[in-house]
């Protein structure tokens, strides 16, 4: 690993770094995998949406709205651009499902995978706006160190968001750039930095589920307690993950922490 002075030079300089949290912490890595017991799927209770964006031709309207009637407790959102901006013979459909029960939610994933006419962009499962309980506590700790290495500043606890994520196999998020107003004007107005911590415990690099920055430049495995940090202040930079292979999927608790939640420490008197 990188001595902390390095780390904060390639963050504010190329926007992203990474490390384990066992380098920063090993007492915080030790307890947060006590906690998880046997592993992060013991907590799928908390997984409760799903974030889907496809592309699919023009003249299968009614394929998707089908989809509806596969689980009729649950709660949609679509959105449907016609054509879609990258190819006018598609329509780009988004969407944010939730569910009542997880089953549910995987069974809900299976029958948009079964549509061969699918071409997905997204295709991931969360929980949000808190940490799981079991492990909250230990995750607003190795959160705010790393605010505290990094910025020198203080987290709002009660004010953070988090999500819960669960990448099924063959689950996907497409090169993207992340900025509160989709632009590249830096800094962002919104958003400090981002922090995605891995959950995987026994992980196997065969398994995948990789993120992948900067178009190819850096490669993180979602080993248990690896740590990927996002900063935009100079530079939103690209990344994307690669589709798990293993049935077991990738778990990881990421969040977006804002500016006005991420403050300057009170100054001791």
């Amino acid at each position: 690993m990188k001595n902390l002075t390095q780390l904060k030079e390639q963050l504010f300089e190329t926007g992203y770094c990474s490390f384990n949290i066992k380098d920063m912490n090993e007492e915080l890595y030790n307890t947060l995998s006590d906690k998880l017991g046997d592993g992060a799927h013991t907590l799928n209770h908390h997984i409760r949406y799903i974030r889907a964006k496809w592309l699919q031709p023009l003249g299968t309207e009614n394929d998707w709205k089908t989809i509806l009637d596969f689980a009729p407790n649950t709660k949609h959102h679509f959105n449907v651009t016609s054509p879609a901006p990258s190819d006018d013979t598609k329509h780009l459909i988004e969407t944010t499902i939730e569910y009542e029960n997880h089953e549910d939610g995987v069974r809900y994933c299976e029958n948009l995978e079964s549509n061969e006419l699918n071409e997905f962009q997204q295709l991931w499962m969360f929980g949000q706006p808190k940490a799981p309980i079991e492990i909250k506590k230990e995750i607003h700790s190795i959160f705010s160190e790393i605010v505290d290495k990094f910025y020198n500043k203080e987290v709002k606890n009660d004010k953070i968001t988090y999500e819960f994520t669960w990448y099924r196999k063959d689950g996907i998020i497409y090169s993207h750039t992340d900025t509160a107003q989709g632009g590249d004007v830096m800094p962002d107005p919104v958003m400090e930095c981002s922090i995605l911590l891995y959950l995987n415990k026994n992980y196997d690099k065969s398994h995948r589920g990789e993120f992948i920055a900067d178009y190819g430049k850096y490669v993180l495995y979602p080993e248990f307690g690896n740590i990927a940090l996002v900063d935009y202040n100079h530079r939103a930079i690209e990344h994307r993950v690669e589709p798990p292979t293993h049935e077991y999927g990738r778990y990881g608790i990421l969040s977006f922490l804002q500016r006005n939640f991420v403050v300057s420490k009170n100054n001791l008197i």
